[in-house]
């Protein structure tokens, strides 16, 4: 039962992950294309920084 939920539990952080990411970069590329590599890549790193705050949360 654990194990299950917490193979859940990664599911969803990673679904949250991607949805922040995906709804960042469009918001980035409706506002202006010039500065959307600068926006993804905060983004990017953002998610990463909770992804492993999740991941030692789990630990």
């Amino acid at each position: 039962m654990t194990r299950n939920s917490m193979s859940f539990i990664k599911g969803m952080g990673a679904g949250v992950a991607a949805g922040v990411i995906i709804t960042t970069v469009g918001r980035i590329a409706m506002k202006d294309s010039k500065s959307l590599a600068k926006g993804t890549g905060k983004a990017v790193k953002a998610v990463g920084d909770i992804v492993e705050s999740i991941q030692m949360m789990m630990k």
